[in-house]
């Protein structure tokens, strides 16, 4: 088991929520080997003023300078990374397709006519996957990204898991991120054609889950074994980006204008 001071935390994506079926997957999972997953909503419920800065102020409010684990998907692997910078006490990490580079990643992704219009108006429509339709964002968003070093150095252990074909945070990001840091083991997961789901290294599930639990009973690893192992289903949710792809495709066919 972890020991009891030990927190782990999951740090969900942009405009997701507590509730998003990767966080209850995960978290369903963990609770099963006896690992209760904290899993914050990054936005306090004012997704409008939302910035890179406070999400990392709320973790710190959360955490209280205890020893933890981050857990973070996307934009959440973002914020893991850099808090981690800055935080000793995070023992280790695990990354699902981080957005490093997060600034450049949006201005590529909306182009200099959109975010020009979004800076003129002050705020962008976004899709909100837990409130189920469009939520303005305030442009602070971006003027706070934009001081955000684009990848965070830390020295904590990190397993870093990213699809190959993944369209909304490119793989190269992570490639350029593991190259510079030996602290980070990369994972490259590619889609199996036959099932729903990422065919994982050999090993990598219990690396994984060793990476979580550390002191684990063999016996608990068994139930990581095997190509259905919940993992495997874990690691094909949380690094799929097929909801943000597809609400990210509605705002930004409407923010040029």
């Amino acid at each position: 088991m972890l020991p009891h001071s030990l927190r782990v935390l999951y740090l969900h994506g942009f405009a997701s929520s507590p509730a998003s079926r990767k966080a209850q997957f995960f978290a369903a999972r963990l609770d099963s080997q006896g690992i209760r997953l904290e899993i914050p909503a990054l936005d306090e419920g004012d997704f409008e003023h939302l910035t890179v800065t406070r999400q990392l102020r709320l973790i710190e409010r959360l955490i209280e300078g205890a020893p933890a684990i981050l857990i973070g998907s996307s934009l959440g692997g973002y914020l893991a990374a850099l808090y981690a910078s800055k935080h000793p006490e995070i023992h280790r990490l695990i990354l699902l397709a981080p957005a490093f580079d997060f600034y450049h990643l949006w201005l590529s992704s909306l182009g200099p006519e959109a975010v020009a219009s979004w800076e003129r108006k002050g705020a962008l429509p976004i899709f909100h996957h837990a409130h189920l339709r469009e939520v303005p964002l305030d442009f602070e968003f971006m003027r706070d990204a934009a001081r955000c070093p684009p990848f965070p150095h830390f020295v904590q252990p990190a397993l870093l898991f990213h699809g190959n074909h993944d369209a909304v945070v490119p793989v190269h990001h992570s490639l350029l991120f593991a190259a510079a840091h030996p602290n980070v083991r990369l994972s490259r997961l590619d889609p199996v054609m036959s099932s729903p789901t990422y065919s994982v290294p050999s090993g990598s599930n219990r690396e994984v889950f060793w990476s979580l639990a550390g002191s684990l009973q063999s016996d608990r690893l068994k139930v990581l074994n095997g190509t259905g192992s919940f993992l495997a289903t874990v690691i094909f949710r949380v690094t799929s980006n097929d909801c943000i792809r597809s609400g990210r495709a509605r705002w930004q066919s409407r923010s040029v204008s």
